[in-house]
């Protein structure tokens, strides 16, 4: 009891702490053209990832049956093994194992791997329900990839399990917010630890993409985290961080997914990466819940919905942190510097604009507001007129966010050749533009510098720089343009969320535990 009061002191504390913060807004501000999230001109994306607890095979089956059936892509994490110890501390021996169903079960791992091959990802809820030592894990993931041929992409921790990485206290790196946190997490979690038992943060660094971290009771999971994937500061052993919005069992998946809400998740050109337990009850007397059935063919039968499991909606947020929009006078220049192609890029235009490709083209947006300008490949720059397609020489408004304000310094730059009139060069504070603004290519372009320091590619590749001042850059073909950073940079913005946005984020993530743990009951304090 004096646990539980502790509890509702610092509970009432924090939320005083934090109401000043449910204001703070994590949008992104508007720019004249943004980037939508989605592919291919898609509205809105939707995901549910999927807990194994209290799976049993016949039960789970219905559910994903019904789910490869609407067209849904989802994540479903599994266990690999039945576990043979208790999870938190004290750790105890399982004599009668009643979990849930793992891939031990033969016919469990059979439709699983059947479930993967028509476009569902697996990862893992760790290896088992139970705390599982160093050698367990590592030995339950190659068992994983032996099941499913590969490692997974992501890994969702399992309640109480002693080698969760910096879960309990080490959520937080703050001294503060860790001293309070300790007061009610005191399991000794220490997958990150490397001198303990349940060490194997290096095998996740290496293997391990996404983790999911924190959770919001609203259905716009972007809306309320817009930096995932984001790498978490002071974790090393976490490639990326990710959010979720609640849907714990039924009755919370079925309020989430109410008609004002998808409404809401539309309109806001949302991503609602669902986090659940279908093993819990969502099928009852071997009858899905017909509520549930109903809202989720709501979503299956929207064409404007995007369906992919968790890691490729990441995979894809990921991306576009990279792709970067750069005006120069009339001109917008929208340039992928991933060295990976990016599928269905979608551009969100001011409404009855238009617009002219490099050739002269005219383009207008659609009844959305949206340009579908397609693939993108690696590297490649689309440039976009607003006006007469012709580029200006003069740098204005937007700069990829790894670029900083510029000073013009462009006369010294190319070399005096009448074939490079129509090369526009500039001088950044980090970086050097050139761009080709003719309808040809331009053979052998050398750029003149006055240092001999090497310089990178956008991907952090080094480009050196001769004796003389001078790189190749080769043809510079018709409209292309060419981004070199001064120093070792990687474009790709996987940075911590900002600190003052994590009272907000821990504020949604306490949220989340009041619903699900029905914590408002006045049972809950009678246990």
């Amino acid at each position: 009891m004096k646990r539980k009061i502790v509890y509702l002191l610092f509970c009432i504390f924090s939320i005083l702490i934090l109401l000043k913060y449910l204001t703070a807004s994590g949008h992104i501000s508007n720019t004249e053209i943004r980037i939508s999230p989605h592919p291919y001109g898609k509205n809105f994306a939707f995901t549910v990832t999927d807990d194994p607890d209290g799976n049993k095979f016949k039960n789970v089956k219905i559910v994903y049956d019904f789910l490869l059936q609407e067209g849904f892509k989802t994540t479903a994490a599994v266990w690999v093994k039945n576990a043979d110890k208790s999870n938190g501390w004290p750790e105890r021996p399982v004599t009668n194992y009643s979990y849930g169903d793992t891939t031990e079960n033969k016919e469990y791992l059979e439709y699983f791997r059947f479930l993967q091959k028509n476009g569902f990802e697996i990862a893992t809820h760790t290896i088992s329900a139970g705390n599982d030592y160093r050698k367990d894990t590592l030995d339950g993931y190659e068992t994983f990839k032996k099941h499913f041929g590969k490692y997974p992409n992501m890994v969702i921790m399992h309640s109480k399990n002693l080698e969760n990485l910096y879960w309990g206290k080490d959520i937080f790196t703050n001294r503060f917010m860790k001293f309070f946190a300790g007061l009610l997490a005191t399991n000794p979690y220490s997958g990150h630890i490397e001198t303990s038992k349940y060490f194997w943060g290096d095998f996740a660094k290496d293997h391990i993409k996404y983790v999911r971290m924190w959770g919001t009771p609203s259905i716009n999971t972007l809306a309320f985290d817009p930096y995932m994937p984001y790498h978490p500061e002071g974790k090393r052993y976490v490639n990326y961080h990710f959010s979720f919005s609640d849907g714990f069992n039924s009755k919370i998946f079925n309020k989430l997914l109410s008609d004002a809400n998808l409404t809401k998740l539309k309109k806001e050109r949302g991503i609602s990466i669902v986090y659940t337990h279908f093993g819990t009850d969502f099928v009852q007397n071997s009858t899905l819940d017909p509520h549930f059935e109903r809202q989720m063919m709501k979503i299956s039968r929207d064409r404007s919905a995007w369906l992919a499991p968790a890691s490729t909606i990441l995979d894809r947020l990921l991306l576009l942190k990279n792709i970067s929009i750069i005006q120069i006078d009339d001109a917008y220049l929208i340039s992928n510097c991933n060295p990976e192609r990016v599928t269905g890029l979608t551009l969100l235009v001011p409404q009855k604009s238009l617009y002219f490709s490099a050739f002269g083209k005219s383009i207008s947006p659609n009844s959305d507001s949206e340009i579908i300008l397609g693939d993108i490949e690696p590297f490649q720059t689309y440039v976009l007129y607003n006006g007469q397609p012709i580029l200006q020489k003069n740098l204005t408004s937007i700069l990829p966010k790894t670029v900083t304000s510029y000073s013009m310094k462009s006369s010294a730059l190319l070399p005096k050749d009448p074939r490079f009139q129509d090369i526009v060069a500039y001088d950044l504070d980090n970086a050097y533009i050139i761009a080709n603004s003719s309808r040809h290519a331009i053979r052998d372009v050398t750029l003149l510098l006055d240092k001999t320091e090497p310089l990178f590619t956008p991907d952090g590749t080094e480009i050196p720089v001769n004796e003389t001042g001078s790189i190749s850059i080769g043809d510079l073909k018709a409209f292309k343009v060419y981004l070199i950073y001064k120093s070792k940079s990687k474009t790709i913005q996987f940075n911590d969320i900002p600190f003052i946005q994590k009272p907000r984020f821990f504020l949604g993530r306490f949220l989340v535990f009041l619903q699900d743990a029905n914590f408002l009951n006045p049972k809950y304090w009678k246990r």
